[in-house]
């Protein structure tokens, strides 16, 4: 498919800026081989059709296997008999068969064997009955090969002039559940971003599929808030000039293709409906069952705004999306309480928690307090979620124009609204979602339309619920959307021990050469924590955690003075000890205080501040008087200027022996018994004669 002149310039604009570092981007992995075949279709027409309709489904059949295998019939069947209601509808496209006469349409006998790793394709030919009395309803149809199947529809239009569906598309501009994303700058992380936001990736994609269809966009500020600006050359200011040479091949690439596809973003979404949502599209529902995380929360909330406010000025900041979709007046008021001044422009979610449950039909609604709720339909983009083994997209159009059908069957003569949800982070390769929404928009009994007009009529909509339920049955027959049917990736002992392991990092960022990077990284790195994101995917998450606290326990135990024993055998002299840096980075400005905890000896002064090098030692110094003999336990603590501890208190013991008066004594009796030992010899060893010459 070509792609339309915005989409081709969103595209190629993305592409020139890393294109540079394609070789950085390593290729997927190699899917495991299966038993039997694959079966995919690749394309069905039309995808609306009329009585007469010449009728072809394509498609290909592939051998994942290790041995040829041989090529099978693939068999077309379908019914004339039209499917009308969604219950109807869910249940074929599971799979299911009962209550359906469907016949033989059409075979085709592919020939000969198909080799290891091998895809043939197929074309099946059918023509409806050209006198028939032709009336809006799905056609069921299968297509079967050596076992395998796959379920879908065709559509039928019929006569009538009814009132469309006025249809409202939310395409979700958020990132995939990664933990690389926000970890140490590297090729693991930059390879994680070219898979979002790349030439190829999934994001980049998803601006082409939408830059010229009506759809309202909600954005994740994140992408929005790209790194700033790397100059090309060093800059002549010794600490800028530093804070350069630190920055690598990989976070230069990384901070380009940000910054192009920022530009591209805003390029896409500036003459269409959109709405901004917290930054890292925070999870706001997991701040109901965490108290602790609701002032982190507000503050993404803010930062959002921010974002929004200057990245895409005519976007709402205040249209709020929770991440399970629940939707009730309770749910809108504890929602809203997170906004600057507690009003929402609106809330989205799901029309399974509406008072109409699953069955109903029409998206505005409005809390008791008057904000309008907007209701997505879960079916229909619970079939987005098909998108990762439907790579073409036919089938899951095919599935959205059927079931759109029984919806809007419900009652053709009525006006009502409809709201599709592309559900976050959902994962399509190549054009399937381009594709999938092409077969959308040749529905007749559906019309686009803004997201502001559905937002007005909620005004006037029928009330939420009161309270909030407790539980939302999941609808049956639909693929399962992990973001919004689990629970909150955050809790209370998490979000505790991740804030120990940002302390510990922002105490010692103090002190390293690149303390203002570290700080920035990881209040990053912690609040994309509180992403909506990782619902879905519990090991993604842990392993982002384990990022920070491993970060955090390396601040916390990498430099300390070495804890060691010193003999110390004078009065008064010079004490020194060791510092030792185990980071990868150079340490300024350490402040070290010595505390005896006896006191047989007293430290007349304090080390000066000390520099240590990455993965170095450096020796300090203090001068010291013993006042008794003994060990003493010193006690070294390292600090910030601002007298913030940095690395663990450590114990250096001193074996102190003062010397004074008892010196001069053992001087003289150590010279008497020198001059002793000589005269004794010297009697024992009379002049001896000497030799004659």
């Amino acid at each position: 498919m070509m792609l339309a002149p915005r989409r081709r310039r969103a595209t190629a604009a993305i592409g020139a800026a890393v294109a540079l570092v394609l070789s950085a981007w390593p290729p997927a992995a190699p899917t495991s081989p299966t038993a039997g075949l694959e079966l995919r279709l690749t394309s069905i027409t039309p995808a609306v059709a009329d009585r007469g309709s010449k009728v072809e489904v394509s498609g290909t059949v592939r051998n994942p296997g290790a041995t040829a295998i041989p090529a099978p019939t693939v068999i077309l069947r379908g019914s004339a008999t039209g499917l009308t209601r969604r219950s109807e509808i869910a249940a074929w496209a599971a799979g299911s068969t009962a209550g359906v006469d469907a016949t033989i349409w059409d075979e085709d006998s592919l020939s000969g064997n198909v080799e290891a790793g091998q895809t043939r394709t197929f074309r099946l030919r059918t023509r409806l009955a050209p006198h028939s009395a032709a009336s809006y309803a799905a056609l069921p149809l299968a297509v079967d090969a050596a076992g395998a199947r796959v379920s879908t529809f065709l559509p039928q239009s019929g006569p009538g002039d009814f009132p469309p569906l006025d249809t409202v598309l939310v395409l979700p501009v958020t990132l995939r559940a990664h933990r690389a994303l926000f970890g140490e700058y590297g090729a693991t992380r930059l390879a994680a971003w070219l898979s979002e936001i790349g030439p190829e990736g999934r994001l980049t994609r998803l601006l082409a599929t939408g830059i010229e269809r009506r759809a309202a966009w909600a954005v994740d500020p994140t992408l929005l808030a790209a790194p700033a600006a790397i100059p090309a050359e060093r800059p002549i200011d010794p600490e800028a000039g530093a804070a350069w040479d630190r920055i690598g091949p990989q976070q230069r690439a990384e901070a380009a293709a940000r910054r192009t596809f920022r530009a591209a973003l805003i390029d896409a979404v500036s003459d269409q409906d959109c709405f901004v949502l917290p930054m890292a599209d925070a999870d706001l529902v997991a701040g109901l069952t965490v108290p602790a995380a609701q002032p982190l929360l507000r503050l993404l909330v803010r930062d959002g705004i921010a974002a929004g406010a200057e990245g895409l000025p005519h976007c709402s900041t205040t249209l709020l999306w929770p991440a399970d979709g629940i939707l009730s007046s309770a749910r809108v008021s504890e929602l809203a309480a997170y906004l600057p001044d507690g009003h929402a422009d609106a809330v989205l979610g799901r029309a399974s928690s509406t008072p109409g449950g699953a069955t109903a039909s029409s998206s505005p609604w409005r809390s008791t307090s008057g904000t309008p709720a907007v209701a997505y339909d879960d079916a229909l983009s619970a079939a987005f979620l098909e998108l990762p083994s439907d790579p073409a997209g036919v089938v899951t159009g095919q599935r959205l124009l059927a079931d759109s059908l029984a919806l809007f069957l419900q009652a053709p003569a009525t006006r009502r609204e409809l709201t599709l949800a592309v559900p976050r982070g959902v994962a399509f390769s190549g054009t399937g979602l381009d594709a999938a929404l092409d077969r959308l928009e040749q529905a007749p009994w559906l019309r686009a339309a803004a997201l502001d007009d559905t937002i007005a009529a909620a005004r006037t909509g029928p009330p939420l619920a009161d309270a909030t339920p407790r539980d939302v049955p999941e609808p049956a027959d639909l693929p399962r959307d992990p973001v919004a049917l689990s629970p909150p990736a955050i809790t209370a002992n998490r979000l505790r021990a991740l804030e120990r392991a940002l302390d510990q990092v922002t105490t010692t960022a103090k002190v390293r050469a690149d303390g203002p990077e570290q700080v920035r990284l990881w209040n990053a790195a912690l609040a994309q924590l509180l992403s909506c994101r990782w619902r879905g995917d519990n090991s993604q998450f842990q392993g982002q955690m384990r990022r920070l606290r491993t970060a955090g326990a390396e601040a916390s135990t990498g430099v300390q003075v070495t804890p060691e024993t010193i003999n110390f055998f004078a009065d008064t002299g010079r004490l020194q000890l060791t510092v030792t840096n185990d980071l990868g980075v150079g340490l300024t400005n350490l402040q070290v205080d010595l505390t005896p905890l006896s006191g047989w000896l007293r430290l007349d002064d304090q080390p000066r501040a000390v520099d240590v090098g990455a993965h170095s030692k450096a020796v300090v110094t203090v001068h010291a008087t013993a006042l008794a003999a003994g060990s003493v336990p010193i006690r070294a603590r390292l600090s910030a200027p601002d007298g913030s501890a940095v690395g663990p208190d450590t114990t250096v013991l001193i074996r102190v022996r003062p010397t004074g008066d008892w010196i001069y004594w053992a001087m003289g009796g150590l010279a008497a018994v020198l001059m002793t030992l000589g005269a004794w010899r010297s009697r024992r060893h009379p002049n001896r004669p000497r030799l004659a010459r």
